[in-house]
């Protein structure tokens, strides 16, 4: 395995920075039957199967990320794209706008659920 450091101008959007969108791509393209899941997919996900719960997202769930990854059986996912807003202010704005109220204690679980994807799928 070849490590490369390379270096792109950010983006609130992370897939869409060159070298992450290169990677996630040739990734993903390896085995079109593979499933790949985005619990937080925003608006420029390569998953096969995408969530939000921004409603303007072009996501096809649009559920808190929790409720998304528990409708999917253990050994059923391939793999998971994980980039949810990490800051509280992020967590609370997506939240907001959803009607749902987020704490700190949501959003450390959030990241340790995420974190722990071996729990979820054996």
């Amino acid at each position: 395995m070849k490590i490369e450091r390379k270096w792109a101008m950010p983006s609130a959007w992370t897939f869409t920075i060159k070298p992450i969108k290169e990677l996630l791509l040739e990734e993903i393209s390896d085995n079109t039957t593979k499933i790949w899941v985005d619990p937080f997919a925003g608006f420029n996900s390569f998953a096969t199967i995408t969530n939000d719960l921004d409603l303007e997202s072009p996501a096809k769930f649009h559920l808190d990320a929790f409720e998304f990854l528990k409708g999917f059986p253990s050994g059923k996912i391939d793999g998971v794209l994980l980039d949810p807003p990490y800051s509280l202010r992020q967590v609370s704005e997506h939240y907001k706008k959803a009607g749902i109220k987020v704490t700190g204690w949501h959003t450390s679980m959030v990241v340790k659920q995420f974190v722990s994807v071996g729990t979820l799928w054996g």
